[in-house]
């Protein structure tokens, strides 16, 4: 058996528990307009084989004072070992409490971090990027970046402009493997059943690779999923999914 985990991560308040419930079809954690409501990762079966292979989605908490967090990461010798040992509290730092969380979980968990990014911003003025950018290059692990809030639904010629708009901008950070536009917002529940007849065969392994779909992209190379473009309805065959403590039936 295969198990492969996607983190979404991102700035707090950008969109993960929404695309989660996106990619799932159905409610999962909680959201409100205000910072740092998710508070725990968890964990969601996304795709699920006879074999026994599953795709974990993890929402988790989101990254905050990233500018602040970054200055005290360099104070360190070893950045990510001196923050995870820190105990920081949830109501007196609660930017540092969620990011903690969001990191220890790409650390020790994740295969790939799908990074949401709010396009609606320019790049240049979204300071945070870069930060978080930095922060998760010590980790190591791979980067997605996904293009969230990207308004209705336009041509591919736009989105493709804008994929090449935050590719250019995140061409320095070497964690970064590639940059699609997949919206969470400009789907609704009944348009994510068109991407439900699209299944991986059965038995693939960890070792195929993320194949992107947009101009700009780069080669994930780990997972076992393709990358499609959520707009445009070329996701995977999504299950119905449920929460790390095995609550709620998988739809097959």
């Amino acid at each position: 058996m295969t198990a492969i985990r996607l983190s979404l991560i991102s700035h707090t308040n950008v969109g993960k528990t929404t695309l989660a419930r996106t990619l799932l079809k159905r409610d999962v954690g909680e959201i409100r307009d205000k910072a740092h409501v998710t508070e725990r990762a968890e964990s969601y079966p996304l795709i699920e084989t006879d074999e026994g292979d599953v795709l974990e989605l993890w929402d988790t908490p989101g990254f905050g004072d990233s500018a602040r967090l970054l200055r005290r990461l360099k104070q360190a010798g070893n950045p990510i070992g001196w923050f995870l040992s820190q105990v920081w509290d949830r109501y007196t730092d609660r930017p540092f409490f969620g990011s903690q969380r969001a990191i220890r979980n790409v650390r020790d968990t994740a295969d790939v971090v799908l990074y949401l990014v709010n396009a609606s911003e320019d790049p240049a003025g979204a300071g945070y990027v870069p930060a978080e950018m930095e922060i998760l290059g010590w980790v190591g692990k791979p980067v997605l970046v996904l293009l969230n809030q990207l308004g209705p639904p336009r041509s591919r010629a736009h989105d493709a402009s804008e994929v090449e708009r935050w590719s250019t901008h995140l061409r320095n950070f070497d964690c970064v493997r590639g940059v699609m536009a997949f919206d969470a917002f400009a789907r609704c529940w009944v348009q994510t059943g068109a991407a439900r007849s699209h299944r991986p065969a059965p038995g693939r392994r960890r070792e195929a690779a993320v194949r992107p779909t947009r101009p700009g992209m780069g080669r994930a190379q780990c997972g076992d999923v393709r990358a499609g473009d959520a707009r445009a309805g070329g996701s995977p065959r999504i299950g119905r999914g449920r929460r790390g403590d095995g609550a709620d039936a998988v739809s097959r």
